[in-house]
């Protein structure tokens, strides 16, 4: 478990399956967003390979930070994945469907926390570049 505390780039690598079959075998469906008088359709498939690309690109960027015997913050990085993951899978699964707060309050709720968590991503890695203390493992 300490194995995977200590290296959240393989953590955020081995999400990236999870999505990707939780996307394809909850079945094809759309999220209606509404704005002013415009309705986007919106495919689940384009949320699954777009959150697939962000799992990779967090973690190349920690990988980049271990890379360079810096440490992130732990705790940071944690928050930042789950609320990275799990946003996802709410999404990606058939969750929409009988949401009983209606479809796109539930969506906008999972994407501010997908956004929340982003900024947290942010300071994690800041912290980190600015971190005097290395690691040598």
């Amino acid at each position: 478990m300490n194995f995977l505390l200590k290296k959240p780039y393989l953590n955020s690598w081995l999400a990236i399956p999870i999505v990707l079959l939780t996307g394809l075998f909850s079945g094809q469906h759309t999220l209606t967003v509404q704005l002013y008088d415009t309705y986007f359709l919106i495919d689940s498939t384009y949320f699954v390979l777009a959150g697939s690309a962000l799992l990779f690109i967090t973690g190349v960027a920690y990988w980049l930070i271990r890379l360079n015997h810096k440490t992130p913050n732990y705790l940071l990085a944690v928050i930042h994945l789950l609320g990275t993951f799990i946003p996802l899978l709410l999404v990606v699964g058939p969750l929409y469907k009988n949401d009983p707060l209606g479809e796109p309050v539930g969506f906008l709720l999972s994407m501010s926390a997908l956004l929340v968590s982003q900024f947290l991503f942010g300071a994690s890695i800041l912290i980190a570049l600015f971190r005097q203390r290395t690691d040598r493992s």
